[in-house]
């Protein structure tokens, strides 16, 4: 992967965390088109008893280098799969923090997901943005045909923190995104993580760049 996707990627990668988690300490997102940012669902904190019908509008944060967090909203939350898209907040129920949100994402590119299965009994070689600014090389190998799963195989330890951020091949696409971390510092991780493109709705994936 050359510099510049490196550089898209860093770029459309944000710091995400559910509303009372401090700054710093949620997990991340990668922005992937028409306002939406895709995560891990365990970076979320979420519930199934609320709703708008209960009055609950749960709220979500993207931290941004300057200014004040940016308010989003959740689009879909699988726990299944450990994927969760967000987007901005209701346009009536709160305008600022709506034109904030996309005002923030205007410029960026959205990094596209990969929707061009990976090949049986043959790793690709990956790369993720940590959340520490470094990147980690890897391979990611589906588990058996027509599988939703992928093992992820890396070369260094995926600390927490990293959580939610993109893996990507080598032409920059989202294969899948980080849901899990290993031990402690030097030790490789390998683990299964969801493929998005089986596992997001169908009218979402319509509605984001891939890789055709």
């Amino acid at each position: 992967m050359d510099e510049k996707t490196r550089k898209l990627i860093e770029l459309a990668t944000v710091p995400i965390r559910s509303e009372g988690v401090k700054p710093g300490e949620g997990g991340q997102g990668v922005y992937i088109g028409n306002n939406y940012v895709l995560t891990a669902a365990h970076c979320l904190e979420y519930d199934t008893q609320g709703g708008i019908i209960m009055e609950d509008y749960p709220i979500y944060y993207i931290d941004r280098p300057e200014g004040d967090p940016l308010w989003c909203s959740p689009v879909c939350i699988d726990p299944c799969s450990d994927l969760a898209v967000v987007g901005p907040c209701d346009s009536q129920a709160s305008s600022k923090h709506f034109l904030d949100f996309l005002g923030f994402f205007e410029d960026l590119v959205p990094i596209r997901i990969r929707r061009d299965p990976l090949p049986l009994d043959e790793a690709v070689k990956i790369e993720i943005r940590t959340h520490l600014g470094t990147w980690v090389t890897g391979r990611m190998e589906q588990c058996t045909a027509g599988s939703p799963f992928a093992f992820l195989d890396t070369d260094e330890n995926i600390l927490g923190g990293t959580s939610g951020g993109p893996i990507v091949d080598e032409d920059g696409n989202i294969v899948s995104i980080v849901s899990c971390f290993g031990g402690s510092d030097g030790e490789t991780t390998t683990s299964r993580n969801s493929i998005p493109s089986l596992w997001l709705p169908p009218w979402l994936l319509a509605s984001v760049p891939g890789d055709e």
